[in-house]
């Protein structure tokens, strides 16, 4: 195991997951501060969702010239970079737009990561310990995830200005970016493979099943202060309190799969975990937002157990299929962000929350549909 390199990846994860966190405790604040509307608020999560699908749309180009680690490095100083604009431009409430040119910035480089992350862990990563490493990997953005609204929720007592906030997270990619010049490149490509187009039906099912469930755990990260605050009516420190529970039970399922391997087949444990995650959802609709929080616990192991899959069952042409599956979750997401506001101007968040259930009962669908194992 190349143990900077594996430490490269975690950390940047963190990185990314600090930033990307932080922007849904301070939704209900860009609304107010900026006063614009939830379809155009929405803006900073579906803009920088759109930026990051088209970098990952032409991941071929960039990742075959630029290989894996200068990739991730040039990302990191782009990600710092996005958190200083938005703190800068949050400072003023005419700097809308120069806001979004900076959450466009910050999808660049989720959208670069989402690739390069997962290819350096798949070829650094000895494959008998690859499922815990891939389990660490987005353990590392459940942890990252729990610590975003806690501290968003500390902001908020004290009465800090969510702006500032964002300087003080351009810290660690900025970090991470000078200690990724020690690091030499690794032979990490994107491989061309005739199999991969003699198996369009294959790769839409897995694109459709991986973005889709994607597409919920976002929807739940990025809407779920403002729905506990505006339909339940609690304080914005209550609902972050709530999201960070979920994040919580995201990072525990996480944590615990990155320490055990489990015997049971991974088909039946995605299986569980989407049907889970429908009832959690539904009761957190219905009946109260603290199930919505549960879903973190259901929810956890879904895409490091999908991903370590991929890696294993199609071996090299993994290269070519995580980097397409990841176009495929870049394009759902903006559809989601860009949906759901419309969604949330027209019925109200709490309609709008029902695309999730629809999300979640077409991915288990999807799982029923498999006719091979997922070991």
């Amino acid at each position: 195991m190349n143990l900077f390199y594996v430490l490269l990846a975690y950390f940047s994860l963190f990185a990314l997951g600090l930033i990307d966190n932080s922007r849904g405790p301070i939704y209900p604040e860009v609304l107010s501060f900026f006063k614009v509307k939830n379809s155009q608020g929405s803006l900073i999560f579906s803009i920088a969702s759109l930026a990051a699908f088209l970098i990952t749309l032409f991941s071929k180009l960039w990742l075959n010239k630029l290989g894996a680690i200068l990739s991730t490095k040039l990302s990191l100083f782009v990600m710092s970079f996005s958190a200083i604009s938005m703190g800068y431009f949050g400072s003023n409430s005419e700097y809308f737009i120069f806001f979004l040119i900076s959450n466009i910035l910050f999808g660049i480089s989720v959208g670069v990561q989402s690739i390069t992350l997962n290819l350096i862990i798949s070829e650094s990563v000895d494959i008998l310990k690859r499922q815990k490493s891939f389990s660490r990997l987005h353990a590392m953005y459940g942890l990252a995830s729990f610590i975003a609204p806690l501290i968003m929720s500390i902001v908020y007592y004290f009465s800090l200005k969510w702006n500032d906030y964002f300087y003080f997270l351009a810290i660690l990619p900025f970090g991470l970016f000078i200690f990724s010049f020690k690091l030499s490149p690794l032979n990490i490509h994107q491989a061309e493979t005739k199999s991969l187009k003699a198996n369009r039906g294959r790769n839409l099912a897995l694109g459709i099943l991986v973005s889709f469930y994607v597409a919920t755990e976002m929807m739940i990260s990025t809407r779920l202060v403002l729905y506990v605050n505006d339909v339940w009516k609690n304080s914005l420190a209550e609902a972050s309190s709530l999201l960070s529970l979920y994040f919580l039970l995201l990072l525990f399922g996480r944590f615990i799969f990155s320490i055990k391997n489990f015997k049971t087949n991974s088909l039946v444990l995605l299986k569980v975990s989407a049907a889970a995650t429908i009832i959690f959802f539904s009761f957190g609709l219905y009946i109260h937002p603290i199930f919505f929080s549960l879903c973190g616990l259901s929810m956890s192991y879904f895409f490091p157990c999908c991903i370590n899959w991929i890696s294993i069952q199609y071996k090299d042409e993994s290269r070519e299929l995580i980097p397409l599956i990841m176009t495929f979750v870049g394009g759902m997401i903006v559809f989601m962000h860009f949906g759901f506001g419309l969604l949330s101007d027209f019925y109200g968040i709490d309609k709008a929350l029902i695309l999730g259930l629809f999300f979640m009962t077409i991915v288990l669908y999807l799982l029923h549909k498999q006719k091979y194992s997922l070991n």
